[in-house]
């Protein structure tokens, strides 16, 4: 026996609704995927400033170091000043020592 489709328009129906869903369903991920990828660009930014911040930072610091540096230096120069000064006969001792040993390793090589 022939059975005949009397359903047609039901699947029809269900058929339109069924693609009505998924195009929704599409335009929603796309809309997502837009949303997820400003978010990525907004914390791709947060992270930019926060570096750029570190960065400034840890330059502030480092020309505090060599600042600091400098004056260590000036002062130990000034005290060696002072030392020559005041002992000239030692001073002169120890830079012909150091010549000494200087030229001594030297000559090794």
């Amino acid at each position: 026996m022939a059975r005949t489709n009397t359903n047609g328009s039901t699947n029809d129906t269900a058929m339109a609704d069924l693609t009505a869903q998924i195009d929704t369903l599409r335009n929603d991920l796309q809309a997502l995927s837009g949303t997820i990828a400003d978010l990525g660009q907004a914390k791709g930014e947060d992270a930019a400033k926060a570096a750029r911040a570190q960065a400034d930072a840890a330059q502030k610091k480092g020309a505090e170091a060599i600042e600091q540096a400098g004056a260590q230096a000036r002062e130990l120069q000034s005290h060696a000043n002072g030392f020559m000064r005041e002992q000239p006969a030692v001073a002169l001792g120890l830079a012909a020592g150091a010549g000494f040993l200087v030229g001594l390793l030297g000559a090794r090589r």
